[in-house]
């Protein structure tokens, strides 16, 4: 494994430490629509715009930091609402 792969790794772990484990980029938006949330209403609850929640959606990019763990955090608890 070289450098650049190991350091990647290490960084995933520690997200998923501290709660920023993001399922696959496919569920993402799955798990929103399920429970019938829209785009602008998880973006607004996320302190971000909708282009940047689509793009997280989408995998254009990744969010990360506070906003990794909030992302994360509500898709957790919708998929849970769908559990229930």
């Amino acid at each position: 494994m070289n450098h650049v792969s190991e350091a990647a790794s290490l960084l995933s772990a520690i997200e998923g430490l501290l709660g920023g484990q993001l399922p696959a980029v496919d569920e993402r938006r799955l798990i929103r629509l399920r429970v019938g949330v829209g785009q602008h209403e998880l973006a607004d609850a996320l302190g971000v715009s909708r282009f940047t929640l689509w793009r997280w959606e989408t995998g254009k990019i990744e969010p990360s930091g506070p906003a990794r763990r909030a992302y994360a955090g509500a898709l957790r608890a919708l998929r849970g609402a769908t559990d229930a």
